[in-house]
C-alpha cells in the first residue's frame, strides 16, 4: 500500500494529525481528592483579590456523545470562578494545552510541574504531605498563568506588594509558598520537563465555571473508537490492495 494511500486513510478517522479531538463531557461530582485549602490570592492584572482554595480535583462525569463514564484527576487554572456539576454550567469541552496558554514556554512549564508533581502527590508518605503538593501544585499554576513573562517564578508576596508581579498568595498560604517556588525554580531551570501531549484542559462550554488541567489516559476512551474504526479501515483497504496486485500479478503472466 502507497504510503499517501495509508496517510488518507488515517486522515478519514481523524488519526493523521497531532490535533486532538475535541469532545464534550458532563461533569456531576466533583471533590478534592489532595489538598484544598484555602488562601489568599492576588492577581494584580485583574485588578481583584480572592480567598479561595488550591488542590487537585477529583472529577466524574459522563462524556456527552457516548454516555461512557469519565474521570480523572485535575487542577483548576481560573481562579475567578468555581467549579459546577450541575447543569448548566457542567459542560466542559476536552481541549488541547493550548487552552491554558497560547505561550509555548508556559505550556512546557505546566507539562513539567504536572507530571511531576504527580509522582509527589500519590506517593506521598503522609497525608500532610500529599496535601502539601497539591496545594503547591495548583498555587504553582495560577504564577505560570497569570505572571506576564516566563522566568523569575514565585509566589511569595504581602497583601499591596506590587513587587512580585501579577500573581502571588498570602495569608494560609504562606506556609506552602517555599514548596510552590521549589517546584516552580525546577520547571524553570529545566530540572523537570514534561510531554504537552499528554496534558488536556476541561473548558467551561458556558464560560461560567472554572477551567481544569489534567493528565489523560492514553488513549482515552473516544479515542480507542477511533483507532478501532481506523484500524478496520487500514486493513480493509490493505485487502483490497492485495487483490488489486494479485490480479495485475495474474494478467501479467497470462499476457506472457
Amino acid at each position: 500500500m502507497k504510503v499517501s494511500t495509508l496517510a488518507a486513510a488515517l486522515a478519514v478517522v481523524g488519526l493523521g494529525s497531532p490535533a486532538l479531538a475535541a469532545d464534550l463531557i458532563d461533569v456531576t461530582a466533583h471533590s478534592y481528592g489532595a489538598g484544598g485549602q484555602g488562601g489568599g490570592i492576588r492577581v494584580g492584572s485583574l485588578g481583584f483579590a480572592n480567598y479561595g482554595p488550591a488542590g487537585r480535583f477529583d472529577i466524574s462525569g459522563n462524556y456527552v456523545a457516548s454516555n461512557a463514564l469519565f474521570a480523572t484527576q485535575s487542577f483548576c487554572f481560573d481562579v475567578t470562578k468555581v467549579l459546577f456539576d450541575t447543569a448548566p454550567d457542567n459542560r466542559f469541552e476536552i481541549m488541547s494545552l493550548s487552552a491554558f496558554s497560547s505561550n509555548v514556554t508556559k505550556q512546557n512549564q505546566v507539562a513539567a510541574l504536572l507530571i511531576n508533581t504527580q509522582s509527589l502527590i500519590d506517593g506521598a508518605a503522609t497525608v500532610n504531605d500529599r496535601d502539601r503538593a497539591a496545594v503547591a501544585t495548583g498555587m504553582a499554576i495560577w504564577e505560570i498563568l497569570y505572571e506576564a513573562g516566563t522566568t523569575g517564578y514565585s509566589v511569595s508576596g504581602i497583601w499591596g506588594d506590587s513587587g512580585d508581579g501579577n500573581f502571588f498568595t498570602y495569608g494560609d498560604f504562606v506556609p506552602y509558598q517555599a514548596t510552590a517556588n521549589q517546584y516552580l525554580a525546577n520547571v524553570e531551570s529545566g530540572v523537570w520537563t514534561g510531554n504537552t501531549a499528554r496534558i488536556r484542559t476541561l473548558v467551561s462550554d458556558t464560560g461560567n465555571a472554572q477551567n481544569q488541567l489534567f493528565i489523560a489516559a492514553v488513549p482515552e476512551p473516544e479515542t480507542w473508537a477511533m483507532m478501532v474504526l481506523g484500524f478496520g479501515l487500514l486493513g480493509s483497504l490493505m485487502r483490497r490492495d492485495k487483490t488489486r496486485t494479485s490480479l495485475e500479478k495474474s494478467n501479467r503472466q497470462q499476457a506472457a
